[in-house]
């Protein structure tokens, strides 16, 4: 699929942070939720944040594919020394049938490749198509079990909330 896409003449490029990107992601990823009829986890607020702070850093990889010039997908990727992970990420359906989703997976673990970073991890499973997805890469599944200590006190709000 990434030769595909390569072929189809899928463009990818890594974003600096500015107000302009990450509000284009946003927007992107708000459009992306809705068609799942999901809500977001996160305010705009928290990836204006995210990507301005793990900018300065040089913690981030944020990416953008484009098709004839339009969106495709966007993608925000965080590392350091040891491991990348895929963070979040949004895609126009109008342009699934070039890929662009493989060829920015591809080019992230390239990029971490050449940083000499040893692990990748694409997150979390289920969503029946997204982990079909992520399987076609290959790779290892791997579960991990959280665990969130909370008080009394705020135990009972936090259930009241739940339901």
């Amino acid at each position: 699929m990434t030769r595909k896409a390569e072929k189809s003449g899928v463009i990818i490029e890594e974003l600096d942070y500015s107000l302009e990107n990450v509000n284009k992601f946003y927007n992107l990823l708000v459009e992306t939720f809705k068609r799942r009829g999901c809500k977001i986890h996160h305010p705009k607020s928290f990836f204006i944040e995210l990507v301005r702070e793990l900018s300065r850093e040089k913690m981030i990889l944020f990416l953008e594919t484009k098709v004839k010039g339009e969106t495709a997908s966007m993608g925000i990727f965080v590392y350091n020394d040891f491991e990348i992970h895929f963070l979040s990420g949004a895609s126009n359906p109008n342009f699934n049938c070039y890929a662009p989703n493989n060829l920015m997976h591809w080019f992230a673990i390239k990029k971490a490749s050449e940083m000499k970073i040893q692990k990748y991890d694409m997150g979390g499973k289920g969503i029946a198509s997204i982990d079909r997805f992520k399987a076609s890469f290959g790779g290892e599944t791997h579960s991990f079990t959280k665990k969130i200590w909370m008080s009394n006190l705020i135990k009972f709000p936090v259930k009241l909330l739940s339901k």
